[in-house]
């Protein structure tokens, strides 16, 4: 399981990737495409723990991927949509 340091690096990471971008439509679609790829890795993090991991926490990663990936064009024109002209 990874450890508060491991995600907090993760997150990191997802704000890196997307506050290097000028554009806002890009931003969102890299911080959607890397918070997908972070929940992949999480679960095969997850996967390959010698600690069990509760399903309940598995099944939460899943409705969040699954949400993301459903929502994806409804999140991004929702923020266009609210985030000011520079």
């Amino acid at each position: 399981m990874p450890t508060q340091t491991e995600v907090k690096a993760k997150l990191d990471a997802l704000t890196a990737g997307v506050s290097s971008l000028d554009d806002v439509t890009a931003s969102i679609e890299q911080l959607l495409a890397n918070t997908t790829k972070t929940i992949s890795d999480l679960k095969a993090a997850a996967a390959a723990s010698p600690v069990e991991v509760p399903q309940t926490f598995l099944d939460q990663l899943d409705a969040i991927a699954a949400a993301l990936t459903v929502h994806r064009d409804k999140i991004a024109a929702d923020v266009l949509a609210n985030t000011p002209a520079a």
